[in-house]
């Protein structure tokens, strides 16, 4: 159904975010810590937003955009690091 396709996509960006966590350890670079907490923080919202009664479109683009945001501005903040 529609709404497990959306609560999925909710479970994928939390635990993509939490794959992100161990890194900030082993990599020794916070910012891992940093984009794994805003994931799961986008992950939060999604599943609010699944309870509140939103459709398809608003869950997916507010869940892909932020996730896509973090993880690009993740890879700068690294980059710019080394």
């Amino acid at each position: 159904s529609t709404t497990s396709g959306m609560s999925m996509c909710a479970f994928v960006t939390a635990i993509v975010g939490l794959h992100f966590l161990p890194l900030a350890r082993v990599m020794q670079w916070r910012g891992h810590r940093i984009v794994g907490i805003g994931m799961l923080a986008v992950a939060l919202a999604g599943v609010v937003m699944l309870l509140l009664g939103a459709s398809v479109a608003p869950v997916l683009l507010v869940t892909g955009l932020a996730c896509g945001v973090l993880l690009w501005i993740g890879a700068w903040a690294l980059a710019s690091a080394s």
